[in-house]
């Protein structure tokens, strides 16, 4: 049903965006079971939401964490969210976070192991390069992925939290 509701919603986007629709800065388009597609030109971002609100994902500069994103999950300092996605499903919640930063793989990871350890989650499954650093992170119900990629003088992090 996830996948199904992403590929719709993204289907949308597209032909809308391909067909030059938009004629004004902001756009809703709604399908027949109630799931919408939101286009903010000004803003440059994308986004999706179901019909009952459990299924959402945000696309493009400075979107917003998810709103039950775990608090004791911190974001890096001076991080630009791209990306943001929430599911909910019978068998918990998943949250994506995926965004830019100016500060270098090794510190950014260093940050988030250290953060991660102090919130009571275990560290495993780390693997890294001169160019990505990938680890889990488990706790109780809770699981946590990321990868954190350089760029430059850049990283790229994707936080994912599974919850059960």
């Amino acid at each position: 049903m996830k996948t199904k509701f992403l590929a719709l919603v993204m289907v949308i986007a597209t032909l809308v965006l391909l067909t030059g629709c938009l004629s004004t800065t902001e756009r809703t388009i709604k399908d027949k079971a109630g799931n919408k597609v939101t286009i903010d030109q000004n803003n440059g971002k994308l986004k999706l939401k179901d019909k009952t609100g459990e299924r959402s994902a945000e696309f493009g500069d400075n979107v917003k964490l998810p709103k039950d994103f775990p608090k004791d999950i911190p974001i890096y300092k001076g991080a630009k969210v791209q990306t943001s996605i929430s599911t909910k499903n019978d068998k918990g919640t998943t949250k994506i976070v995926s965004f830019e930063v100016e500060a270098s793989q090794k510190k950014v990871s260093d940050f988030y192991q250290k953060a991660l350890n102090k919130s009571g989650y275990r560290i495993s499954g780390t693997f890294s390069s001169n160019k990505l650093t990938t680890f889990s992170a488990d706790r109780d119900n809770a699981k946590v992925v990321m990868s954190i990629a350089q760029n430059k003088n850049k990283s790229i992090v994707s936080i994912n939290v599974t919850e059960k």
